[in-house]
């Protein structure tokens, strides 16, 4: 049995690619931690499976794990482990069919459906509310995801233009999910067809909307490709992540690119009717793309044997 501490950059996508490797781990015996500041919306279903908490660096001083998998985002972490003799191996996402490189011990992990159970009272009352939007096949569900991680500044400007698109636009069904009651306050009141509800995890819902609106968020990414969501994206200039994931899942055929700032009401319709004008083309590669993180999920178990043997060896 070894000690494996994850140390991930806590951006609710960033947690989730590494849930189903944690489990697997866990599952073969061993334990499993992540540190405090790897918090996320999985934390307490985490602690649920038997993986816990350790507080960086303080517990550090006594707690000694075999091996820690940094986030590859959080690199200048490692001078602290390998000050302390702690092995380490770094953690990337693996997008598209890209490998880690041999050069260095970085592994990637391909994005997965997998989740945890994440529920309340407001996400069954939005999710008991969505068949009645979409009663009418004329209505488009559009949902908007812009603020997982953090939201650009221009997002409240942005939310003004999608209201003023629902005014014009009555076919639109759009639902906002916020995370921060001041960036919506000047919204009300909102027309019938718009809903703003606070930012959750929503797996269930996602599948029953027609458009995503993202800015290239991984956990936005993830789930709106698992739900066979095309995008319109619009990430921010200082958010060099967003922007890199955004134009790879673009060029994969998954969605479109769009600049915030420069979007008005005419121009979102714009967006929106291009989506939905090519949705069986992008729908055919949202599927493609499901496939592939599901082939490459499967080998989840050869990433663990690769671990364990990294443990044994005399050098990372």
């Amino acid at each position: 049995m070894y000690t494996f501490l994850f140390d991930i950059l806590p951006e609710t996508g960033h947690i989730r690619i590494t849930l189903q490797l944690a489990i697997l781990l866990n599952e073969q015996g061993n334990e499993v931690y992540y540190t405090h500041s790897s918090d996320s919306a999985f934390t307490s279903g985490l602690i649920e499976k038997g993986i816990g908490r350790v507080l960086y660096p303080d517990d550090l001083r006594w707690f000694t794990p075999d091996l820690v998998l940094l986030d590859y985002h959080l690199q200048a972490k490692a001078a602290f482990y390998h000050k302390r003799r702690i092995r380490l191996v770094y953690l990337t996402t693996s997008q598209l069919g890209e490998t880690a490189s041999q050069e260095v011990p970085v592994i990637g992990l391909p994005p997965s459906a997998y989740s945890l159970p994440l529920t309340s009272p407001r996400v069954k009352h939005l999710l008991e509310r969505v068949p009645g939007l979409k009663d009418d096949p004329s209505h488009v569900l559009i949902v908007g995801l812009l603020e997982e991680g953090e939201p650009g500044r221009h997002t409240q400007k942005f939310y003004e233009v999608v209201k003023n698109c629902c005014i014009t636009n009555s076919r639109y069904q759009f639902i906002l999910l916020t995370h921060d009651a001041e960036m919506v306050k000047n919204l009300f009141p909102v027309p019938e067809n718009m809903a703003i509800y606070r930012l959750l995890d929503l797996p269930v819902l996602l599948p029953l909307c027609d458009v995503a609106l993202t800015t290239g968020n991984l956990n936005t990414l993830i789930e709106s490709i698992y739900a066979g969501l095309p995008m319109v994206t619009y990430p921010s200039s200082a958010r060099t992540e967003h922007r890199s994931n955004a134009i790879k899942y673009v060029n994969a055929g998954l969605g479109i690119y769009a600049d915030m700032r420069e979007t008005t009401p005419q121009r979102l319709e714009q967006q929106i009717g291009e989506i939905l004008s090519n949705k069986k083309r992008f729908r055919k590669n949202l599927q493609q793309t499901q496939r592939l993180f599901d082939r490459e999920n499967k080998k989840l178990e050869q990433v663990a044997d690769r671990l364990l043997a990294l443990i044994t060896t005399t050098r990372l």
